[in-house]
């Protein structure tokens, strides 16, 4: 069983499947993935933020507490039984009122909303097309929005990483810093 698990989490392109979820939501991941103390600086009350591939919510969850009652989350995720866990764990935090949930496609994140914010956090090296996910990206950013991509240490090696950063630049989004997330590789991107 522990070779499965490994195998499937080395593998060049899959999507983590909803029964390790439990992996991504958890309180002792606080400890290196605090959503607020990593994004805070760039996401304020009032703000619509976009969260792809969002999974159980983890992210999403402090993202609809950090806009407040007159932001907005866009939650997108192409698993159903993911979505299920983000719609049961929003209804216990009393928060389903701030968040869109689409269910996206493969090819599609079918958003066609603006955000001051996006994020992507250890998912782009499961896309087939990053390229695409890029200009589908900056299609909904707002002038002066920012789009975080974290990529996992352990998954993602360095130069696979670059690779994904050179792709986010070739369509067109800049390069603002890097994020200093621990177990990952993060950069925040601007138009």
């Amino acid at each position: 069983m522990l070779q499965k698990i490994r195998d499937m989490l080395l593998m060049d392109s899959h999507v983590c499947p909803s029964w390790l979820s439990f992996s991504l939501n958890n309180g002792i991941r606080k400890m290196f993935h605090d959503p607020e103390k990593i994004f805070s600086p760039w996401i304020k009350k009032g703000d619509t933020v976009l969260d792809i591939g969002c999974g159980p919510g983890y992210f999403t969850i402090p993202l609809a507490k950090m806009v407040g009652e007159n932001g907005k989350v866009i939650a997108v995720d192409i698993q159903d039984r993911m979505i299920e866990k983000l719609k049961r764990n929003l209804e216990k935090n009393d928060l389903r009122n701030r968040v869109n949930i689409i269910k996206a496609r493969k090819d599609d994140i079918l958003v066609d909303q603006k955000v001051d914010f996006a994020l992507s956090f250890w998912m782009v090296h499961e896309v087939g097309n990053p390229d695409l996910l890029f200009k589908q990206v900056m299609n909904t950013l707002k002038p002066g929005a920012y789009y975080a991509v974290v990529e996992p240490k352990f998954h993602v090696i360095l130069s696979r990483y670059n690779h994904i950063v050179k792709v986010a630049e070739s369509c067109g989004l800049k390069q603002v810093s890097t994020l200093d997330v621990r177990f990952s590789r993060g950069t925040l991107f601007t138009l």
